[in-house]
């Protein structure tokens, strides 16, 4: 089962949301989050709780240049992130697996299992937001329409290893074949 049919707008139009989640709000402590998604376009948001530059929590979207952004906010509203340029010529067509982790004040971004990009951005809390979770809608300011579609969403205040998170892509990479049953 895969989410998808978002519409553009600030926290408007076809999105999925969660009411604030003290879970969400990770802190200076360990945490994952991890999902498969296709036909990612640039300059579109992903998911994130709290709005950039104003109360932003953490976040992650595809910036106009094919980046694949992970944002996170220690203030409140200034915001730090860890980015992985995509080689997809504008367009995710076809299923990824994303993981990113925060162990011990290093953020890690995967990419189907393997260690794309780690930075020791800053060791502070991330920003305690009250916001909702948005999925599909809201969070960089943007209002292009979101055509993604999302499955198997995960959010963890543990972080798995390098190991775990390939054995995870490796055994799921079989469900997003074309034919799959």
């Amino acid at each position: 089962v895969a989410y998808s049919g978002f519409t553009s707008g600030q926290f408007t139009g076809n999105r999925l949301e969660q009411p604030y989640n003290s879970d969400l709000a990770f802190g200076a402590n360990d945490f994952s989050i991890s999902y498969w998604i296709k036909d990612l376009v640039d300059s579109t948001d992903i998911m994130g709780v709290g709005k950039r530059t104003v109360d932003l929590a953490w976040c992650f979207y595809k910036d106009a240049g094919g980046g694949l952004r992970f944002t996170y906010s220690v203030n409140g509203n200034g915001y730090l992130d860890v980015e992985y340029q995509l080689a997809d010529n504008g367009t995710v067509p076809n299923w990824i697996q994303v993981t990113v982790t925060k162990r011990s004040g290093v953020t890690s971004m995967y990419i189907d299992g393997v260690l794309k990009i780690s930075s020791s951005l800053s060791a502070a809390a991330i920003y305690a937001s009250t916001s909702a979770l948005n999925i599909g809608s809201g969070n960089t300011n943007n209002t292009i329409a979101s055509s993604f579609s999302l499955a198997l969403l995960r959010i963890s205040k543990t972080a798995p290893s390098a190991e775990q998170i390939k054995k995870m892509y490796n055994d799921e990479k079989f469900l997003f074949q074309e034919n799959a049953k």
